[in-house]
């Protein structure tokens, strides 16, 4: 799928929304912490 169109739709839905409805209802949790996140191994190039 071509990204422009992901991002597109994306807009749409947003916008589609009406904006008293962006606010959620009732008290939201607060996000935890994240931990660190563990360095990634380099992915060696295929067919080498």
């Amino acid at each position: 799928m071509d990204t422009h169109a992901v991002v597109w739709l994306e807009v749409k839905v947003i916008e589609a929304v009406p904006a008293g409805r962006l606010n959620p209802v009732g008290p939201v949790n607060p996000v935890l912490p994240v931990g660190p996140v563990a360095p990634v191994v380099p992915v060696e190039p295929v067919g080498v």
